[in-house]
């Protein structure tokens, strides 16, 4: 999929090409045909190599990948090394831990960088495997300093450091009105999953709508079909059907966040550092967050969104309405490109990445 860390990875890309890096992309050759689109339209070099994963889980189609991975890896190695000797990297960006696993064997130590957007769990497994990683990784870089810390709980302080990401800042802002003269319009954006919070979302609709609030919530991304049919299940129930507006995945920046008052971010499980909140609040649109993972770095209360403990659908209630009636809620939307503005902008990210770089070179 092209997501969160597929479109970071597009503007690190970007951004080290910009400032004269040499730049080339391995990617897997089961991945999305879009991302290689993408790297094709900004002119980055890339190859597709027969790199997956190897699970641990035992269902059926994960040990067949796992069979079919396992197959190839002679192959991947000796393709590998072809492009590492044609190549002679002064740094490999890994951004994946499937496959930093596989390639581990044949990594040279002192070249190579971890970029973690995931929370690294405090297992006997991940310690096993990340203190693998620690022969062979000379830096591990984490989007937030909850995911770093995570990964500093296995590895140690020494080779860990937090650059959180950012984006370019749109001249698009959301084509606001005043919230007095039309339905107040939330939304939900990315994929369609349980930990994502839908259903918190959906009780708070109930609540709102029982106090027959004007409002809309507009639900953005794709899932699994038997979620989507669960969470329309739980629309009947709970009688909201006629508050959600299913628009299922939308490409365009530009058609996602047109006509958005604020979005909703209700994880009920650690989130990194979404792109969602970077790219709401750089068009002006406040965000209201589950107080979990690295969302809070994300969010000063106030000035760009609210917080609320996760799985809370009545305080998430609460703070909806009262944004809702709020007389400042147009001061919240221009603070909230300010926020954005001083705090998610890709420049920052860009050269302290680049930073690292020089540092580990």
């Amino acid at each position: 999929m092209v997501s969160g860390k597929e479109i970071m990875t597009l503007h690190l890309l970007k951004g080290l090409k910009e400032k004269g890096h040499d730049c080339l992309c391995i990617t897997s050759a089961w991945g999305s045909p879009e991302f290689r689109r993408r790297l094709t339209i900004l002119g980055i070099p890339f190859v597709p190599l027969r790199i997956g994963f190897i699970s641990k889980t035992l269902t059926f189609p994960a040990m067949w990948m796992s069979i079919d991975q396992l197959i190839r890896i002679p192959v991947l190695y000796i393709k590998f090394n072809l492009l590492m000797r044609k190549h002679k990297p002064d740094v490999i960006i890994h951004t994946n831990f499937h496959h930093l696993f596989l390639l581990i064997p044949i990594l040279t130590s002192g070249k190579n960088i971890y970029w973690s957007h995931e929370f690294v769990p405090y297992s006997s497994f991940y310690i096993r495997l990340f203190t693998l990683f620690l022969k062979k990784i000379s830096l591990f870089i984490g989007v937030s300093v909850a995911v770093t810390d995570s990964i500093r709980k296995i590895v140690g302080d020494a080779k860990v450091k937090t650059i959180r990401n950012g984006i370019p800042m749109p001249s698009f802002v959301s084509n606001h009105v005043d919230w007095r003269d039309h339905i107040f319009s939330l939304a939900i954006i990315g994929q369609l999953s349980k930990h994502k919070g839908h259903e918190v979302l959906f009780r708070s609709v109930a609540i709102l709508a029982s106090k027959n609030k004007s409002f809309r919530l507009n639900i953005i991304g794709e899932g699994k079909d038997t979620y989507l049919s669960s969470l329309k299940d739980l629309a009947v129930n709970l009688k909201i059907e006629k508050y959600l507006i299913w628009r299922g995945f939308l490409n365009s920046p530009q058609e996602i966040y047109s006509g958005i008052d604020a979005v909703v971010v209700p994880s009920v499980e650690p989130d990194p550092f979404p792109t969602i909140v970077m790219e709401s609040n750089a068009r002006g649109i406040p965000v209201v967050v589950s107080r979990i993972g690295g969302l809070p770095e994300m969010i000063e209360e106030g000035r760009n969104g609210y917080m609320f403990e996760p799985g809370g659908d009545k305080a998430l209630a609460k703070i909806v309405e009262m944004m809702m009636l709020s007389d400042t809620f147009q001061e919240l939307r221009h603070s909230s490109r300010q926020f954005a503005q001083s705090n998610f902008e890709l420049s920052r990210f860009l050269n302290q990445f680049d930073e690292a770089l020089k540092w580990k070179s």
